[in-house]
């Protein structure tokens, strides 16, 4: 097949891409902003079999009748990537002669223009280059108008690209400037083209922007920090105007200057800020006012280092704790949870938004869904039950792998049936012997090392720092063995209350563990906010409450601070904090509602789900799964066995 591309730029990279995934087309591309005579590229298209063109550009082809030369043909039209959001200073001027050409090119920053206008200095323009301006212009307000507008144009296409901007935007930054996207976009452009074509792409070892050279990267415009922490990403005043040369703010100031110099103020025209005149009459006195403030230094912090801006003042239910995540999930991310019974909360409310909750040990086809609901299949991503401590976490890694066989093999319960010792509420029949507690232990024990190889995301909720622990290994438990089992010898076992250093260490050596069978995966550290139902340690319930739960934060907060890869959500803070005056707690002041949980993972799927406004497809989950967290409306908690003695 022969396909010919007429539009920006932007074809020259889709062309790449086209050429690398269908080597048997020959691919024809005319950039209409290099190439303005395009009667030969127009007559070299009569040979071909398609024609995509992009949105922007049919007007241009109709001038001279030079589309209805080809209205043979099968013409498509492809979205005209344009996206200001990350770059919303970025402007063109033009004069009397045409586009006014800066250091970057044609590219142009509305500050510097506006303060060449006034007649400021370098120094000055410099300070114009701080928040408070940015906030004044609106520049934080363009990231919803840009989706917008391209998305509306990618409806008006004919490509099928529906959930191509959330993958785009989980990957950060995906432009270099306003007109100038990455080539992974291009290329998922290229893929969508061939879709629609009916070419199968050819396999490839990799994707093409893996190896291809990008063509548009030469010409960066930066992302300001002030955007760039609005939108969770790393930003800079690096100007980068060739793969060799990369100018400083102060130096493009310069340079944008001395362009403009020849020029009488009358004949250069900006249309922003011609346009928004009102917005652009005094950022110098905007400027001024910042820098004097900044004098005190808690002057120029943004609004949630205050608790009277971020707290105080925002509606109870609207307070959001949460600055930036590390890293940004897609829809089709896996996501595993394990951890104390909040943790169930968490994997109830992904699957009923239609995230991707990651589920490896589902229930028998030959069980009811009620079977598989009393056998606590479907609560968490393996049947390991509650996991409130670290040492819990890397012991449960230890034993699926073989490299910690713990002593305690089974348990005979009340009833004279037998549990495992580490998950005895996951099968509410019991076993009628300790062979079928070793049989069902090494089922899970593969579900649960399949879930940490192919998992992308593992959501832990720590719970608890009061345990107990069996003398003879230290193997750990989630729930006092006399409480669950009869004939044991309590002498065997012991109270143990992690301390920070102990929960630090052992999640320390459960990320490293667990990264070498998985080094891609993520990890996200929540801390429980339901209070403890009942403490070993001689004092009230209250006080023991709080110090676990200070150990808990503390730990979760400088791992997540020590490893890149591991991020904290404040879910702990959102259901405990004194904004919502205890709101979020049922009557008995533990269990927590669920309006509490919809604040909770209203804020995490508008985080770590950024770029999303709702889910825009819902993956296919297995009707059991789905069926066993809808009616297992109670959550599955073994600490309130604590509460029937």
């Amino acid at each position: 097949m022969k396909i010919a591309l007429f539009g920006s730029c932007q074809v020259d990279g889709i062309s790449q891409c086209l050429r690398v995934m269908a080597p048997e087309c020959q691919i024809l591309s005319t950039n209409l902003g290099v190439h303005p005579d395009i009667r030969d590229s127009v007559e070299a298209a009569k040979s071909c079999d398609a024609i995509i063109l992009q949105t922007h550009f049919s007007d241009l082809l109709n001038e001279g009748n030079l589309l209805d030369s080809l209205k043979d043909k099968y013409i498509l039209s492809c979205p005209t990537w344009y996206f200001p959001a990350f770059h919303p200073d970025l402007v063109y001027i033009s004069s009397t002669k045409g586009i006014v050409k800066s250091p970057m090119s044609d590219y142009q920053s509305s500050i510097i223009f506006y303060a060449w206008m006034k007649g400021l200095t370098v120094d000055q323009t410099e300070e114009l280059f701080c928040e408070p301006v940015f906030e004044h212009l609106k520049f934080f307000d363009f990231w919803e108008t840009s989706k917008q507008a391209l998305l509306s144009d990618i409806r008006h296409s004919d490509l099928d690209l529906s959930g191509s901007f959330d993958c785009w935007a989980a990957r950060g930054c995906f432009a270099y400037s306003v007109n100038h996207p990455k080539l992974f976009v291009l290329s998922s452009i290229a893929e969508a083209i061939l879709k629609k074509l009916g070419i199968i792409p050819t396999p490839m070892p990799h994707r093409p922007e893996e190896f291809l050279p990008d063509r548009l990267s030469s010409l960066v415009w930066p992302v300001y920090p002030p955007i760039a922490q609005r939108l969770g990403l790393e930003g800079d005043y690096v100007f980068r105007v060739s793969n060799d040369l990369c100018l400083t703010l102060r130096e493009y100031i310069e340079g944008s200057f001395k362009c403009f110099t020849p020029f009488p103020h009358e004949e250069l025209r900006c249309s922003r800020v011609l346009e928004q005149s009102q917005l652009y009459h005094n950022l110098a006195e905007i400027a001024s006012r910042a820098k004097r403030k900044s004098a005190n230094p808690y002057s120029s912090l943004p609004d949630f280092c205050f608790w009277r801006k971020s707290v105080a003042k925002v509606p109870w239910n609207e307070v959001d704790p949460v600055v930036r995540t590390k890293f940004q999930l897609t829809e089709t991310d896996r996501i595993a949870t394990a951890g104390s019974c909040f943790a169930q909360h968490i994997a109830s409310t992904l699957v009923k938004n239609g995230y991707n909750y990651y589920v490896t040990e589902t229930a028998p086809e030959d069980l009811s869904s009620e079977q598989a609901s009393a056998s606590s299949y479907g609560l968490f991503s393996a049947r390991y039950g509650n996991i409130y401590t670290a040492r819990q976490l890397v012991q449960l890694l230890g034993r699926a792998y073989g490299r910690f066989k713990p002593c305690d093999i089974s348990w005979i319960r009340h009833d004279g049936r037998f549990i495992d010792p580490f998950r005895p509420q996951m099968e509410s029949d019991g076993f009628p012997n300790t062979e079928a507690v070793i049989t069902a232990r090494e089922e899970h024990f593969a579900a649960v090392r399949h879930m940490f190889e192919t998992m992308d995301v593992f959501v832990f909720t720590l719970g608890l720092t009061e345990s107990w622990q069996a003398k003879s290994d230290g193997s750990v438990f989630p729930v006092a063995p006399c409480v669950v089992a009869t004939g044991l010898n309590e002498a065997d076992y012991e109270f143990v209350n992690f301390s920070v250093t102990e929960i630090r260490k052992d999640m320390r050596d459960f990320i490293a563990k667990l990264q070498a069978v998985n080094p891609r995966v993520r990890i996200i550290i929540t801390v429980s906010p339901v209070p403890l139902i009942a403490t070993y340690e001689q004092r009230h319930v209250l006080v023991s409450t709080t110090y676990s739960k200070s150990i808990l934060r503390v730990a979760a907060g400088e791992i997540a601070d020590e490893f890149d890869q591991v991020d904290y959500f404040p879910s702990y803070e959102i259901i405990t904090g004194n904004f919502n005056r205890g709101r979020y707690f049922e009557a008995d002041l533990r269990a927590v509602k669920p309006a509490g949980v919809e604040h909770v993972m209203r804020l995490f799927r508008q985080h770590y789900y950024h770029f999303l406004t709702a889910p825009t497809a819902v993956l296919p989950i297995d009707e059991i799964l789905q069926d066993e967290i809808d009616r297992s409306a109670k959550v599955l908690c073994d600490e309130e066995l604590l509460d029937q003695q």
